[in-house]
């Protein structure tokens, strides 16, 4: 969950066409479940791409660095029209005093050694050039994404997940600030309807019995699953 490794140049091509010989692939395993449990539906709304946002400013705080600025932290990933090469993505919430996309706000530990440990946020994409990147097994936490390997213009996107929970209110006064605290407010729920993105995505919704009262009104809740009630 912490990113994602993806080799364009390694892909078969017509993997995914019929015709294709497949005499040298091994069988896929069926594993027998019925002893652990009941694999059933989730009551709650599926996680889906509900937005892209265009970059505002893109920066290079040194050189071989470039860090795109999404104007808003979101759950979700980038769409990258990959360059020829190797490129490495490290989204993070916030930037250092050097522009630099920065970790250390987070402090991630072994609670066991006290160890820092990296809190990973990183997808690498190898390609010939022109192969779009899009993660499907992660999502990140982040408003900036640092690209490193290409110095030259980016093609790149956005693009917020999350659980597609339906918004049933809105709050506007005539004060910009509760304004804009009230949209910071959706905007959080939005990504950690599961759980912390850039640390946690367990799936648990700890904070729900404290906090789910207050979502209501922007977004109906009655449908996540019991185990987050």
């Amino acid at each position: 969950m912490d990113g994602q490794d993806v080799d364009f140049t390694r892909a078969i091509p017509g993997w995914s066409q019929p015709g294709l010989d497949v005499s040298g692939w091994a069988r896929v395993g069926l594993p027998d479940l019925t002893a652990e449990g009941r694999l059933t539906t989730s009551p709650a709304p599926p996680v889906r791409r509900v937005q892209t946002l265009a970059p505002v400013a893109i920066t290079n705080p040194r050189p071989g660095v470039q860090v795109v600025d999404f104007g808003q932290i979101i759950n979700g990933r980038v769409r990258l029209t990959a360059p020829a090469g190797q490129v490495t993505l490290t989204h993070g919430e916030a930037l250092g005093p050097d522009g630099d996309v920065t970790m250390e706000h987070l402090a991630a530990h072994d609670h066991a050694t006290g160890t820092r440990l990296d809190t990973g946020q990183r997808d690498r994409v190898t390609g010939d050039g022109g192969e779009v990147f899009e993660p499907r097994h992660t999502t990140h936490g982040f408003r900036y994404v640092r690209v490193e390997g290409h110095d030259g213009p980016l093609e790149i996107e956005a693009v917020v997940v999350h659980t597609d929970l339906r918004r049933t209110g809105w709050f506007r006064c005539g004060d910009v600030r509760i304004n804009r605290l009230h949209e910071a407010a959706v905007w959080s729920f939005r990504g950690n309807a599961c759980d912390s993105p850039p640390t946690a995505r367990s799936g648990s919704a700890p904070a729900s019995p404290a906090t789910g009262r207050s979502f209501c009104p922007p977004r109906p809740t009655s449908t996540t699953s019991p185990a987050s009630r």
